[in-house]
């Protein structure tokens, strides 16, 4: 169930760790908050906004991001440049006031902050989104929700004869002891 508190106080958060706002692009952004709901999903089984995401050509974006800007706008929170950026418009996202605290324990402050910085300062809009198409890119078309269970897909690997002589070792060693 989508939690649009917590979804305004995830965009808020991710553009709050952010101090260069040259840093941090509508791609980066919708990227930060995927990897954010994927990490939750992963460690807890649901994700921590419940926000929906379609796949788009350049990777999942979740479709309460611009309502939200907009109130995070109006809010005065925020605020949305237009900047050129290789004779591009490039959408930049600057603090102007603090985040809301209290609203996420520390476990997940911590990867909040640590999956920011990652995709902001380690990475190009480029280079983030090609590591949103994996297995559970391939499972919608574009305009179709993303289903979360597909991340799970993405840390599969091709399974190799050593991997299958490992895991028949394993089941006798298994059956001998039983």
């Amino acid at each position: 169930m989508f939690k649009p508190d917590k979804f305004k106080a995830l965009v808020h958060h991710v553009i709050a760790r952010v101090e260069d706002p040259s840093q941090l692009g509508a791609v980066k952004l919708n990227k930060a908050v995927w990897f954010i709901d994927a990490q939750s999903y992963l460690r807890t089984g649901e994700t921590l906004t419940g926000a929906r995401y379609t796949k788009m050509p350049q990777g999942p974006v979740p479709k309460a991001m611009l309502p939200i800007l907009r109130e995070l706008q109006a809010d005065g929170a925020i605020s949305v440049d237009t900047v050129e950026y290789y004779g591009r418009p490039k959408r930049q996202y600057r603090l102007l006031l603090p985040a809301p605290e209290g609203v996420f324990d520390d476990e997940v402050t911590t990867y909040i902050h640590e999956i920011t910085d990652i995709i902001a300062k380690h990475n190009t809009a480029k280079s983030i989104s090609d590591q949103t198409h994996g297995a559970a890119w391939k499972l919608a078309d574009d305009g179709e929700d993303l289903p979360f269970f597909a991340v799970l897909a993405d840390d599969l690997e091709k399974v190799t004869a050593e991997d299958v002589d490992w895991a028949v070792e394993r089941m006798k060693a298994y059956q001998i002891a039983a």
